[in-house]
């Protein structure tokens, strides 16, 4: 790749990840944490590239003078009249083109536009896809090929008593937790609501759904609810909140039961900024 399709490439890259950022884009694919690291990762590529065309640009011209000397020095040497095209006279200037083994010298018959078979460019196609067509946050594609059973907590997790005035509002995740792993002693009582997308299950019977990430959208995990006596019907994907009570799992085995909620009322809601937990 010529030292010029590099410098675009880093300058776009490191471009596209600022506007991600600045948009809020860049929460469909990891979590908030990582805002100040993209950011300087942004900052850092188009640094890079502006980098590589002030060093190509000084190598341009170091060899233009150069070259302007040493026809001068051949014009004193030899008269006016002196072949400034003889290769054997040519001065061993490295052109900043030149510096890669891969790449031929226009010396050798080829111009310096026809170097290398234009490949590098493809690399900015990528780019155009992100900004042109985003993909979208995680949605029920993928949470219905995901477990619906609540996978088992690591021992340091605690379910504390909710406080507070009801509805409680909690995590879809941290819901699911405490109604399998926990018997539903800390729900018992209390009105709960959740948000989340709505994932379809077989017999028009539907899940309150939300992905919940360690680092970005790669290693998501779904963790559904399925929602009881919804008293209205509502579509594939669509953001709704749910205010409810807790049912006891039909599986005794928490490792088969599926978490309930008994729907008081659903209500539909934009789509979070940040969509996963």
């Amino acid at each position: 790749m010529r030292r010029e399709v590099q410098a675009i490439v880093f300058v776009l890259l490191g471009a596209v990840l600022l506007k991600l950022v600045i948009s809020g884009e860049y929460l469909n694919y990891v979590r908030g944490v990582l805002t100040i690291p993209l950011v300087a990762t942004g900052v850092l590529l188009m640094a890079f590239g502006a980098l590589g065309f002030v060093r190509d640009w000084r190598g341009r011209e170091a060899a233009e003078r150069t070259r302007e000397r040493w026809v001068e020095a051949r014009v004193r040497t030899h008269g006016p009249g002196a072949d400034l095209h003889s290769d054997d006279t040519q001065p061993d200037v490295e052109h900043p083109d030149t510096q890669h083994p891969d790449v031929e010298h226009p010396a050798e018959g080829h111009s310096h536009g026809s170097e290398g078979h234009g490949v590098g460019w493809l690399w900015i196609l990528p780019v155009f896809v992100l900004v042109l067509v985003p993909p979208p946050a995680l949605g029920s594609f993928s949470a219905e090929r995901g477990a619906v059973t609540v996978p088992k907590p690591p021992r340091s997790v605690t379910y504390p008593a909710l406080t507070g005035s009801d509805p409680a509002l909690l995590a879809v995740n941290d819901y699911a937790r405490r109604a399998v792993w926990d018997d539903g002693k800390t729900l018992t009582g209390h009105t709960i609501e959740l948000s989340g997308f709505v994932t379809p299950r077989s017999g028009g019977a539907w899940y309150l759904t939300r992905m919940k990430v360690s680092c970005c959208a790669a290693d998501a995990r779904p963790f559904q609810v399925q929602i009881v006596d919804s008293p209205i019907r509502v579509t594939r994907d669509a953001w709704v909140k749910v205010t409810g009570t807790w049912v006891k799992s039909s599986s005794d085995d928490p490792w088969k039961a599926v978490p309930l909620l008994k729907a008081v009322t659903v209500n539909g809601i934009p789509t979070p900024s940040q969509p996963y937990e």
